[in-house]
């Protein structure tokens, strides 16, 4: 799985050509995920956003969690936007969107990456060697004061 999130930073770090600021229609959807997939304990609203909202390409690994409840502690408690950075790269556009909420009595951060009006992949500063690093390289393109 972290050589899987590694890959999608990669990716992610050559595709984006960020610029823009403030709030995105993406907004609205990248809530959705917070509480329907992330911390959803309705199974089939899982499945459902699985099917409707994530990106093709990413769709199979997305369902590979669909059917797991997140644990409390790790569940983010109020999210809330704070920044979309737009991005286009090879005549795609995408949106990148900065979210905070409460995990376990702690504001913590998640970027999620939405490409073509679908989820395509969630980032937290919680991983290690290049996973952090790109996760570090993505967070200093937000205008958006970081967490200590």
């Amino acid at each position: 799985m972290k050589k899987l999130s590694a890959l999608f930073l990669v990716c992610l770090l050559v595709l984006a050509g960020c610029g823009g600021g403030g709030q995105s229609k993406d907004d609205g959807l990248v809530l959705d995920y917070l509480n329907t997939f992330v911390n959803g304990t309705d199974l089939d609203a899982k499945k459902k956003f699985v099917e409707e909202k994530v990106h093709p390409d990413i769709k199979p690994l997305f369902a590979l969690g669909q059917n797991n409840v997140t644990d409390e502690s790790k569940m983010y408690k109020d999210p809330k936007v704070m920044e979309s950075i737009d991005y286009e790269e090879a005549g795609k556009k995408g949106t990148l969107v900065l979210a905070r909420g409460t995990v376990d009595g702690n504001e913590k951060e998640i970027i999620v990456l939405v490409i073509e009006e679908k989820i395509a992949f969630g980032f937290t500063p919680d991983g290690e060697g290049d996973v952090k690093a790109g996760y570090d390289e993505m967070r200093a393109k937000f205008k958006t004061e970081a967490l200590n």
